[in-house]
């Protein structure tokens, strides 16, 4: 027996619908994938690439952006296919091997959701594989949008101690920049600009081919307002670094490939629940208590690099 696991109706193409089978019930396993571009008049397979050790199908999500993007979700883990089924790649670092039974996207944030079998949620930035069109890859470097960023104002935690603690693992605080390079490259560095035109850190990025990403932690540098940060310090101390969270407002990336300069704007949005008034303070403290702490501490003599 064949079950229908899913139907879903295309949001960017009116004609096109995707259907997928769950045959677990006569003992297959194998994925089953189609997709209709004709409003169920004929049908194709998309399983592609798809191992059988992907096992039943049990749902399928078109990305709300990119008309090319798909997810599926099987009894074992989810893929993801750039292509519209032609080929698939697991999808997720650190997602266990559980079966997904359901995606949801959020509709500004750039996030997937995926809803697991006795795992919970699951849920991982899809912004920059929304950019990885074909025409994009085609180039020698790419530098991907990265999504708009919130500070949000963490607050001490209360009554969360002792054996019956349950809580979810927070998303990440920094903001993830990726770029493709099609060849091997020397000459690759990454810049973060405030809306002024300002250095505010400058980020390692590698030269090999591939995709990359990179992080930033969200601080700048005391030393930003001259146009430069220092990321390296060296001596007999380590030296306390000089920083302060981002304020809200525009900044860029800067993606140098040789010669060539490759740009992107994102915004930091406020946390809803405060105003930038009250941030002004916040920081302003802890800047009077990073200062009260002194320049210098122990070290152990060797370079330390300020992340």
């Amino acid at each position: 027996r064949f079950y229908v696991s899913s139907i879903t109706p295309s949001t960017h193409k009116s004609e096109w619908v995707y259907v997928t089978f769950d045959a677990h019930r006569s003992d297959d396993t194998r994925p089953y994938v189609f997709v209709s571009e004709d409003n169920g008049t004929s049908w194709e397979s998309l399983r592609g690439n798809l191992p059988d050790s992907a096992a039943s199908v049990r749902d399928l999500a078109e990305d709300i952006k990119n008309p090319d993007m798909l997810y599926l979700g099987t009894e074992h883990r989810a893929y993801v296919s750039a292509d519209r089924g032609e080929s698939w790649t697991e999808l997720g670092q650190g997602l266990p091997t559980v079966a997904v039974h359901e995606f949801a996207q959020h509709p500004t944030s750039g996030e997937l959701i995926a809803g697991t079998h006795g795992r919970s949620v699951w849920i991982v930035d899809v912004t920059p594989l929304r950019q990885m069109t074909e025409k994009a890859l085609e180039k020698d470097a790419v530098l991907f949008k990265p999504n708009d960023v919130t500070r949000w104002r963490r607050e001490p935690s209360r009554g969360n101690s002792g054996t019956r603690r349950f809580v979810g693992e927070n998303p990440s605080t920094q903001v993830a920049i990726f770029y493709t390079l099609s060849k091997r490259t020397k000459d690759v560095s990454l810049v973060v600009k405030d809306g002024k035109g300002n250095v505010v850190r400058e980020l390692e990025a590698s030269g090999d081919k591939g995709l990359h990403a990179a992080d930033w932690n969200r601080t700048v540098s005391s030393s930003s307002s001259s146009g430069s940060s220092s990321r390296f310090s060296s001596g007999g101390g380590r030296r306390r670094s000089r920083s302060r969270s981002m304020t809200i407002g525009s900044y860029t990336v800067e993606l140098h490939v040789g010669s060539t300069v490759l740009t992107q704007d994102f915004e930091v949005h406020n946390d809803p629940a405060e105003t930038d008034e009250s941030w002004v303070e916040y920081e302003l403290l802890l800047e009077a208590l990073a200062e009260s702490e002194g320049d210098e501490e122990p070290g152990d003599g060797g370079s330390q690099l300020d992340r």
